[in-house]
């Protein structure tokens, strides 16, 4: 089964949930395509989501970035890849210190 940040209807939800389980200083890894930031690219991607969203529910233009920090992950790492199409992430869920 394969599930990638870009096939999740609701990725707010699914990141809460990955915030939820994973311990104080726990890693999240993630390795998906993205909008390309490559105009030419990111524009065939576009048109090629107005097809793949209805049939499959694949978003090649969703950035999980902006999603993983506003589910108050902190950003350890990032790198794009292959024309700015891939992008790999490096979080980890805030480690609570107590008074």
């Amino acid at each position: 089964m394969k599930a990638t940040p870009s096939t999740i209807p609701d990725p707010a939800a699914a990141l809460s949930e990955m915030q939820r389980v994973l311990l104080p200083g726990g890693s999240l890894l993630l390795l998906d395509h993205i909008g390309s930031t490559w105009p030419p690219i990111y524009a065939a991607q576009w048109l090629l989501e107005r097809i793949t969203i209805r049939i499959a529910g694949e978003h090649f233009t969703r950035r999980q970035l902006p999603l993983v920090a506003a589910a108050g992950f902190q950003i350890v790492e990032t790198e794009r890849l292959k024309a700015g199409t891939v992008e790999r992430l490096h979080a980890v869920k805030s480690v609570v210190k107590s008074v």
